[in-house]
């Protein structure tokens, strides 16, 4: 379990380089953050009962009810 996503981010790595399209993926992390972070709000805001109760119970304690 520890092994397989390691292995991944690595082949993931190598491929980047060997196409030399690192540079335009450097920054895509944080912008696939902010994405998945604003469609979950999204939901959370429009159908709570879509997320999962562990989901909902978090987002509750962090930012109130909807």
């Amino acid at each position: 379990m520890y092994v397989m996503p390691k292995a991944l981010e690595s082949y993931w790595t190598m491929y980047m380089r060997k196409l030399g399209v690192e540079k335009i993926f450097r920054r895509s992390e944080s912008l696939f953050t902010a994405v998945v972070m604003g469609m979950f709000m999204s939901t959370y805001r429009n159908s709570p009962g879509h997320l999962s109760g562990y989901a909902r119970r978090i987002m509750y304690q962090l930012m109130g009810p909807n």
